[in-house]
Parts: structure tokens; C-alpha cells; sequence
């Protein structure tokens, strides 16, 4: 028998994540429409570490963005900051599991370490009807944080410092290009 690996395939259909998305909505405030959402971490390992050039870059495309920190907002607060995303811009990891509440459609960047081989979110993307992009134009910061190693891989915890002409490039043909269920790996 043939068994599904519930880290890959997390729904069984787009219907699924459909019916999560839509309770989620009937329960979320809307807020206005941002363009750019950019999710940073405040733990000390595992965030961007040149995250205000990168919001400098974004700003240079008279784009509306938001720095959001997910573990400091409440659930509604971090479904209802995606219902009205764009594009959101995070580094691997859990927070990237709310991009199922992103409106169909709509971009999620995933910034990963290049040698850390993890496509759950490339597959919550899918089910989600999202446009999909991983970056790994990024270097590791050497640091306390590279030191630390999980279980399952020693790539997951250094902080990153993200090439921002790549994302300048990145964010510019999204909003310049309309595309369906774009998935690109920079």
C-alpha cells in the first residue's frame, strides 16, 4: 500500500485547503490590500539579516509593504495580514504555513539556505493555488546559529543575508508580468 508523506502532500485536494481558507475568512477581519509582506523572525537565529535593505528595495517600487514578526501576532491577526497580501516574502520555516490563507493567486517567496533541501511549502503552495518562488541567492551568516543543529538538517537555523538585486528583479516581474502558478527557483 502506498503511503502519502503528510510533510509533502499536507491536503488531499485544493478543496480542502479551500474550505480551511474560506472559514478563515468568515472569521478574519479584512484589512486593506498590501502589496509586499515581508516576515522576519525575533528569535536570534533564523532571520533575515538585511532585512532593511530589502524593505529599502521594495520601497523603491512605490510598493505598500509591511515587516510582520508572525509570532508576535495572534492567529486572526496572521490570517487576516494574508487575506490582503500580495506577496509574502519569508525565509523557510513554520511561519510559511499561513500562506494558506492567502488569496489564490498571489506569490509566496520562500528565502532558503542553499544547500537545505525542504519542498513543504512548494507543495502547501500548489494546493493552495499560489504562485510559488524559492530563492536561494542568499549566504549564510556564520554565526552562533550555524553552529546549532537540528535533527534532520544542519542548514536550518543559520541567519541569511538575502542578495537584494535578486529580489529587486524578483518583485519587479511580478508586478510587471501577470502569470499563472508561477514556480521558479533564483
Amino acid at each position: 500500500m502506498l503511503v502519502k508523506d503528510d510533510m509533502l502532500h499536507p491536503f488531499n485536494s485544493r478543496m480542502e485547503v479551500n474550505m480551511i481558507r474560506n472559514a478563515a475568512y468568515s472569521r478574519f477581519k479584512p484589512i486593506p490590500p498590501i502589496d509586499v509582506i515581508i516576515n522576519d523572525r525575533t528569535s536570534r537565529c533564523r532571520h533575515i539579516v538585511n532585512i532593511l535593505d530589502l524593505s529599502e528595495v521594495i520601497s523603491s517600487l512605490n510598493l505598500s509593504q509591511q515587516l510582520i514578526h508572525f509570532e508576535n501576532m495572534s492567529f486572526a491577526e496572521q490570517g487576516s495580514s494574508m487575506r490582503s497580501t500580495r506577496v509574502l516574502i519569508s525565509i523557510h520555516g513554520a511561519g510559511l504555513s499561513n500562506i494558506i490563507f492567502l488569496q489564490p493567486g498571489n506569490t509566496v517567496i520562500e528565502l532558503m539556505h542553499p544547500l537545505l533541501r525542504a519542498p513543504f511549502y512548494r507543495f502547501l503552495s500548489l494546493y493552495s493555488s499560489l504562485n510559488y518562488i524559492l530563492i536561494r541567492d542568499v549566504k549564510s551568516l556564520s554565526d552562533s546559529c550555524s553552529i546549532q543543529r537540528t535533527a534532520w538538517s544542519p542548514y536550518i537555523q543559520p541567519n541569511l543575508i538575502v542578495n537584494v538585486t535578486t529580489i529587486l528583479t524578483t518583485i519587479t516581474n511580478l508586478f510587471s508580468v501577470s502569470s499563472n502558478e508561477r514556480m521558479l527557483t533564483v
